[in-house]
């Protein structure tokens, strides 16, 4: 890959890829290029419901999602 190169990866979002994710790392911060793809993206529909800056140490989550834990 080179220095100014991106690559985007689609996966739905499913039992499956539900534990890949909890498997190859305990924190959303620990997807960090080259091992792992890193600023993951969820989308429900055309909306983004967590967004996370991985080597920034950031997210967002969408206003809604605090509703099912209040």
């Amino acid at each position: 890959m080179s220095e100014g190169s991106a690559y985007v990866f689609y996966y739905h979002f499913n039992n499956a890829t539900k534990q890949f994710l909890k498997e190859y790392s305990n924190s959303l911060f620990n997807w960090i290029s080259p091992d792992l793809p890193e600023d993951l993206q969820f989308y429900r529909n055309d909306t983004c419901m967590l967004a996370v800056c991985s080597h920034e140490g950031f997210f967002l989550v969408d206003e809604s999602l605090w509703e099912i834990f209040d």
